[in-house]
């Protein structure tokens, strides 16, 4: 009886319990897709009704639509295609879309049959029920394409179905019609999908399975014992997904069961009174394999289909997004976010939510850290915050009631278990175990002398503590007995200069890193802090250091506005991470690693993963889970169980790095747009490897290109470069359009490679054929031409000038003789004049210092004695003044008539200038020089120069100067003369005044 009493009771509980368990098991799978947002671009957002969106191989979206018709979306820009398929032709309604492998665009119209682009020969074709036989269309109201497996394009209508295949003699589509006793010959066809090596279509009147020659065909039927003229077996979709078949109808979902070979519904969970969904499309993320959701798109919103249990899924709470939204065509992008085509409201578009990130509070934090028992400390602009582990409420720690302000910007957790905490410009602490009332450290003032705030804390390799002070420098905390002293002040010397992080090296030392000052280190058992500079290392900009980091022995990370720094002091060698190699940024403000070694790089925009071993980023942004993607410098820690917390100032994004699946691919680079001239002609082009050929007379040429991520196009970024005119790469650039003025003639490859914002590179560039045709006259055979009529010309003259030639040359040869004779005379008497003194015709100046160098040239050799004086007349201005300046130039003229009858024939005798006179000496050595002057001197005064009224006299003073050689150049002699002469007026003129040459 007890124990049946105690059942009754389970009975009861359970009962009660039923409900909640049901609602609970509902909400462990929420949707992915919760903010769907109406495009309302300028051109995709008028569109009415989209029927179809397809996806193509090079991650192109395009939609099929009833106002603008056929769209194709590039992640930045929808481009229209209507014209180019049905000319000028209004109110075209497209129902499908579909591209062959040989960049044909096929478009399904409603009404105007079937049309198709192949962009390689620019050719337009156009399908529809007036053609001929067999390759008439079933109807010109074209429901659906499909492409098969087998190279056939399957074309749906309303009355049948159709096929497109190459022609086996040309390059050609042929279509044909099922035969006329096939089921699907009249038939509606809403929709097509091939499975198990079989063709099926949903059609009007049921499911029909059949095989390419349409020899064995089989229908299914949602209601086998309803068939007839109704539609409770018709169905509006069909797709393989998996191992089943999925089908749309008026009565919601079915897929086929492979065992009994029928068709089973789709359930709502036991006790759920819902109504059946009219569904119109299904589909899946390819991207997702392991997802086991289907996207059934109804005339009421969007469904999903846990396609493992056959069950419609619980959406938090609902079990259709986008009520009230008639949708007619689900698909995704490469990324995995849905896009939804409706009637009469256009295209929806929800970004698939992340679980990367999980965003805590919502202040600026400013550190981060993890203590000893996995507890998260937050400093940030309310406060300080902690978080003991394993729990999801977060406590705020009071800080004392006398600061002004609640802004933390610093939290340090040593390894003796103590909280450190920098807030309001003071130093406070507390207990990691056991945190409580933070209380003020007063060693900062009393013993350091200071109230300048500290912005760094570290722990030194030998067990110390390293306190950075604004302004000032790094002192050091002894935690054993409580003393502390400043180690280095070196930032003193700059005024605003500070400690910006601290850190110690297994095996090389303690570094910091400062504002303005670069980068110091302590080596381990040194006392003496340094500057770390080249050349023996290749570091950054000292004024560029945000953080340093150290993981492993020997090696040390440096934050910069230069991108991160690895140093390898065992190597002595330095790397670099920057936007060149795939970084978000090269602003890099903090980094951490985790447990499985890879790096966690904190940028301006954003959130990187450095993977070393494969040495591969990942940037991640607040597409990805961030709050925001501005990180903050050094708000970085990782816990003892792999969690890792960055600091943003929206607040801190935690993450478990070990757990991280995400889906990276390598984007595909495609042409949007060709602007020649100014003028768009894009739609002259291939969709793939597209050829510009371009007359020579070509101004310009404006190539856009779209990398195909369409998770956030704003960081994808482009380089291209063009071989044959400049084989190097651009560097990486947000922009997407290449520009160039007036390429010369030739052949060129224009090569585009793109980068997504994750990082990832494409796997080969978009690869464009230039050709600039050569301007008519610049042909080769013009030229050819041109030159061969010019040598048969030349050759012509030449022989009839040949002989006149020969008597002109002997004529000229005899008048060139003659002339070169009287210019070389001529020339002779220029040089002679240009170095003779015309008053008295001895050498001038310039034809003194001519000769000397000549004898400098004779002497090199052979030194020997050499004398140079200079003679100048005692009280010529007054003799001029007196007597007149003829009188002057008649004295002149005798006095050097008189000097040539007394000087050997090698001593040279030149006029100086005005009243003096120089004499060169060769082979006399000072006696010598001075016996020649003081003779010459007496001969002059006893010279009488008759005058017309009178007799006149003159007396001369000279200053001798010799020496051994003759190397020195003239200014140096002139000037040891001088000196004599200027002793020998001292002492009375009229004398000979002699010196050594020095």
């Amino acid at each position: 009886m007890h124990y049946l009493r105690l059942a009754g009771w389970l009975c009861l509980y359970c009962l009660v319990l039923l409900p909640v368990i049901n609602q609970l098991a509902h909400a462990k799978k929420p949707s992915l897709f919760n903010d769907f947002v109406r495009v309302a671009d300028e051109t995709a957002g008028q569109q009415s009704s989209v029927y179809y969106i397809y996806r193509d191989q090079r991650n192109f979206l395009w939609f099929a639509s009833d106002t603008d018709g056929v769209l194709r979306y590039d992640g930045y820009d929808y481009r229209v295609f209507s014209e180019q398929l049905t000319g000028d032709q209004e109110h075209v309604s497209y129902a499908a879309v579909a591209i062959t492998d040989d960049t044909t665009l096929w478009a399904a119209t409603w009404g105007q049959g079937l049309v198709s682009l192949n962009s390689k020969k620019q050719q337009v074709r156009h399908f529809s029920t007036t053609m001929s036989g067999s390759e008439s269309l079933r109807d010109n109201r074209v429901q659906t394409l499909f492409k098969a497996k087998s190279d056939r394009l399957w074309v749906g209508t309303l009355s049948g179905l159709n096929y497109l295949e190459k022609s086996t003699d040309n390059d050609n589509w042929r279509l044909a019609s099922l035969p006329v006793n096939h089921p699907l010959y009249g038939l509606r066809i809403w929709g097509l999908a091939e499975h198990d090596d079989k063709m099926w279509a949903a059609t009007s009147r049921g499911l029909y399975q059949f095989n390419d020659d349409f020899s064995d065909w089989q229908v299914y039927y949602l209601y086998p014992d309803q068939v007839g003229d109704n539609r409770l077996n018709e169905i509006r979709t069909v797709a393989s997904f998996g191992d089943r078949l999925w089908l749309g109808s008026n009565e919601g979902v079915f897929y086929l069961d492979p065992k009994q070979q029928a068709l089973r519904a789709v359930e709502f969970a036991a006790g759920e009174n819902q109504s059946i969904p009219r569904i119109n499309t299904l589909a899946v993320d390819a991207s997702d394999v392991d997802s086991p959701i289907i996207y059934a798109g109804g005339t009421d919103g969007l469904y999903q289909v846990n396609r493992t249990t056959g069950q419609y899924i619980d959406q938090q709470g609902q079990w259709n997004l986008l009520a009230g939204v008639d949708i007619r065509a689900i698909e995704f992008d490469a990324n995995g976010s849905i896009w939804i085509g409706a009637r009469n409201q256009g295209i929806f578009y929800a970004r698939r939510q992340s679980e990367h990130f999980s965003a805590q509070l919502t202040y600026s934090v400013y550190s981060a850290q993890y203590g000893e028992d996995s507890a998260l400390w937050l400093g940030t602009s309310d406060g300080l915050f902690y978080q003991p582990d394993s729990q999801d409420d977060w406590q705020q720690l009071k800080l004392p009631a006398e600061l002004k302000q609640q802004r933390v910007p610093l939290i340090f957790l040593d390894s003796n278990s103590n909280a450190w905490v920098v807030a309001d410009d003071t130093l406070l602490k507390t207990s990691q175990r056991a945190p409580n009332a933070l209380k003020k450290v007063n060693f900062v003032k009393q013993q350091l002398n200071t109230e300048n705030s500290i912005t760094a804390i570290g722990e030194g390799s030998n067990g110390s503590l390293l306190f950075g002070f604004w302004g000032l420098g790094l002192a050091e905390y002894d935690p054993q007995n409580g003393t502390a002293e400043w180690v280095f002040n070196g930032n003193a010397e700059l005024r605003g200069d500070r400690i910006y992080d601290i850190t110690a090296v297994a095996g090389v030392g303690d570094f910091f890193v400062t504002r303005y000052s670069g980068l110091y280190h302590r080596p381990i058992g040194s006392k003496q802090w340094r500057s770390v500079s080249g050349p023996e290392l290749t570091l950054p900009g000292k004024d560029t250091m945000l953080c340093a980091e150290s993981y492993s022995p020997n090696t040390l990370w440096l934050c910069s506005t230069e991108g991160a720094w690895k140093i390898d002091f065992s190597t002595q060698q330095t790397t670099r991470l920057s936007e060149q190699q795939g970084l978000n940024s090269d602003r890099v403000v903090g980094i951490q690693s985790d447990q499985q070694g890879d790096l966690w790089l904190l940028t301006s925009r954003g959130l990187a993963r450095y993977q070393q071993e494969r040495d591969e980023l990942i940037n991640f942004t607040v597409h990805d889970g961030l709050p925001a993607a501005e990180m903050l410098r050094g708000a970085a820690a990782l816990s003892r169980n792999g969690q890792l917390v960055v600091g943003t100032v929206k607040g801190a994004a935690l993450t478990r790095p070990a757990d991280l699946k995400i889906n990276v691919f390598a984007p595909t680079v495609n042409l949007t747009r060709v602007m020649i001239n100014n003028r768009d002609t894009t739609d002259q082009y291939s969709f793939t490897q597209p050829q510009i050929n371009l007359p020579s007379d070509h101004r310009s040429i404006e190539i856009s290109y779209s990398v195909m991520d369409f998770h956030d196009t704003s960081l994808n970024r482009g380089r291209y470069r063009i071989l044959g005119l400049d084989a190097q790469w651009s560097d990486w650039r947000n922009s997407r359009i290449v520009r160039f003025t007036t390429l010369p003639p030739g052949h060129y490859r224009l090569q585009i490679e793109g980068e997504n914002s994750l990082g990832s590179r494409s796997e080969e560039p978009l690869e464009i054929l230039i050709h600039i045709e050569r301007p008519w006259w610049q042909s080769f055979w013009l030229w050819l031409l041109v030159v061969s009529l010019v040598l048969l010309l030349a050759y012509f003259l030449y022989k009839l000038r040949f002989r006149a030639l020969e008597k002109v040359n002997e004529r000229l040869d005899f008048e060139i003789r003659q002339r070169t004779r009287e210019l070389s005379e001529a020339n002779e008497r220029l040089r002679s004049l240009s170095q003779t003194d015309y008053l008295t015709q001895l050498l001038n100046r310039r034809g003194f210092s001519e000769q000397f160098k000549m004898l400098q040239r004779q002497f090199s050799r052979n030194p020997r004695d050499v004398s140079i004086a200079l003679l100048d007349v005692d009280h010529f201005k007054q003799f001029n003044d007196r007597y007149g300046h003829e009188v002057g130039d008649q004295v002149l003229r005798a006095l050097s008539k008189e000097m040539q009858g007394h000087l050997r024939q090698q001593d040279i005798l030149a006029r100086w200038g005005g009243e003096e006179f120089v004499i060169l000496f060769p082979e006399t050595d000072l006696a010598g020089a001075k016996v020649a002057a003081e003779k010459l001197r007496r001969t002059i005064e006893k010279m009488t120069v008759d005058g017309e009224e009178r007799d006149y006299r003159v007396t001369v003073t000279l200053g001798v100067c010799s020496a051994r050689h003759l190397k020195d150049p003239i200014e140096k002699w002139m000037s040891c003369a001088d000196t004599a002469l200027y002793e020998g007026k001292k002492q009375g003129r009229n004398r000979v005044q002699t010196k050594e040459f020095k």
